[in-house]
């Protein structure tokens, strides 16, 4: 695999693309399915999603820490299994959307498409998380998914609401 292919998500996330990945699958339903926002509810989502994007980044960074101090204490309990690899997959996952988040406020509050873009794509990565870690613990974890799928529906649909705002 050349450098190019390796570095190409990358670049689709800190670069203007004109179509991310399930985008376009995802835009009909998120657009012609569902209800419309009136723009007034718009524009106060595109005034207060960049603070969102920054709370969010904070309280992340800060469950990261504890959870980085829960993480050693309980290691010396639990040395190996699905719990660790659980563990470390929150963590991965946790840190990846703290950053995307923490990424996205400078360039939602300029209206830039790269913020949104950043938003998309962790709101992609929790989904994805919730869905490989609930496999580790079916059955008990069947609700944890359905909520998690709720969720990020939601967080779409707003997403895909406001899309148009940003350049």
């Amino acid at each position: 695999m050349s450098d190019k292919n390796l570095f190409q998500p990358l670049k689709s996330i800190l670069f203007m693309e004109p179509k991310l990945p399930l985008e376009e699958a995802m835009e009909g339903f998120f657009l012609k399915s569902l209800p419309a926002f009136p723009p007034n509810a718009k524009d106060l989502i595109v005034q207060i999603l960049p603070w969102l994007a920054l709370i969010g980044g904070v309280i992340g960074l800060w469950a990261i820490l504890v959870a980085l101090g829960l993480t050693a204490t309980a290691s010396i309990f639990v040395a190996s299994g699905i719990g660790l690899v659980s563990g470390v997959l929150s963590l991965f996952a946790s840190a990846v959307t703290t950053i995307l988040n923490l990424m996205a406020f400078s360039p939602l509050r300029a209206n830039q498409r790269r913020g949104w873009n950043l938003l998309y794509y962790a709101v992609l990565i929790n989904i994805a998380f919730a869905v490989v870690s609930g496999l580790f613990s079916l059955p008990y974890s069947i609700v944890g998914i359905f909520f998690a799928i709720i969720v990020a529906g939601v967080e779409f649909w707003i997403l895909f609401q406001v899309r148009e705002r940003y350049n």
